[in-house]
């Protein structure tokens, strides 16, 4: 996939909460919203071809484009081991206005059910930064 400037652009807003752009932009509320789904859509589809292409990763786990009362300022998803479901650690992928990355990430709140320490994570990134190689 590639990412064009609009895809970035779709982030770079001055409203994100439904309550504002309804106060100051009435009557462009349905399209963002239109336009974030469709966009967010083909982000989904993304996500899922990444995980297709490689091997011992699980479904991703795709936010989604609102909360209910706001649209958000980026697209992002994870990807889990196969073997590491449990983990607090994983891959994951974003989209803001600023641009694409992917990268490692340690959500501290699953840390204690986790099958990956953060040790385990640090060595993880170093790895993949270079460090100590």
């Amino acid at each position: 996939m590639r990412f064009y400037e609009e895809d970035f652009e779709l982030f770079d807003r001055d409203y994100f909460q439904f309550r504002q752009m309804k106060e100051f932009t009435p009557t462009l509320v349905e399209g963002v919203k239109a336009e974030y789904k469709a966009k967010w859509d083909v982000w989904k589809e993304f996500a899922a071809l990444c995980q297709r292409d490689t091997v011992g990763f699980g479904k991703p786990k795709v936010e989604s484009w609102t909360n209910g009362w706001q649209v958000r300022s980026h697209f992002w998803a994870y990807y889990k081991g196969l073997s590491r479901q449990d983990s607090a650690s994983m891959i994951a992928i974003l989209l803001n206005k600023n641009n694409f990355r992917i990268y490692l990430e340690w959500h501290a709140y699953r840390s204690a059910d986790s099958v990956t320490s953060y040790e385990d994570h640090v060595q993880w990134v170093q790895f993949f930064a270079g460090v100590g190689s």
